[in-house]
């Protein structure tokens, strides 16, 4: 009998360690694109592993009473969260007011223009990411995935008698 299966992949995410050290890297002599890439990155982690296809759809109709409320692209599902004042930064970097979303990355109407322009955009960061994981010293390819298994891998590195 045949059997076939499947290897689980190791979900490799960022330490609470290493999140503070992408944090507070100096990029001031790089290229913007870099510090959107790590400014994407560390939205995903403080949206608690936000997709980046859901980042990329937020508008100002997704927050309201102290709260981030959005659908989940992937399963449909609502999601809730608290607006925080580091959220807030990072949009208050990219947000104009021509455009109703948060990052405006998606400009298109068309639906395929739109994906173009999301896996443009997705590609431009992951490669920027890669560049920014080796500044911080780690030895795996960051990328948005990455950013995805993020936030569970720091609240489980995270002693709730230290938060307390």
């Amino acid at each position: 009998m045949d059997v076939s299966y499947r290897v689980k992949k190791e979900k490799k995410g960022l330490t609470l360690s290493e999140a503070r050290r992408l944090h507070d890297l100096d990029l001031s002599g790089e290229h913007p694109s870099i510090a959107f890439a790590r400014d994407i990155f560390l939205f995903s982690v403080y949206a608690r592993g936000m997709r980046s296809d859901d980042i990329f759809r937020l508008t100002r109709e997704n927050i309201g009473n102290g709260r981030l409320v959005y659908c989940q692209r992937l399963t449909g599902k609502e999601v809730s969260i608290p607006w925080k004042p580091m959220l807030q930064e990072i949009v208050d970097r990219y947000s104009r007011p021509d455009t109703p979303y948060l990052f405006p990355v998606i400009t298109e109407g068309d639906a395929r223009e739109q994906w173009k322009q999301y896996d443009y955009t997705l590609h431009g960061i992951n490669r920027s990411l890669k560049k920014l994981g080796k500044m911080i010293g780690i030895d795996y390819p960051l990328n948005m995935t990455v950013a995805h298994h993020s936030w569970e891998s720091i609240t489980k590195s995270v002693n709730i008698c230290d938060l307390l």
